[in-house]
């Protein structure tokens, strides 16, 4: 995984948690990304992992 992949999960975890009140699971992490992603109009890069 690339710097900017890296970013973007540690972004989206910090997020997430503010916005659940928890620690995000890693599926709901990776759904967020992907929403964003195609919010973006970006690949989906699902075969990239962290």
């Amino acid at each position: 995984m690339g710097r900017e992949e890296k970013r973007m999960h540690e972004r989206t975890v910090r997020l997430l948690t503010k916005r659940l009140g928890r620690e995000p699971k890693e599926e709901e992490v990776e759904k967020e990304i992907e929403g964003y992603r195609k919010a973006q109009g970006l690949a989906p890069n699902r075969d990239r992992k962290v």
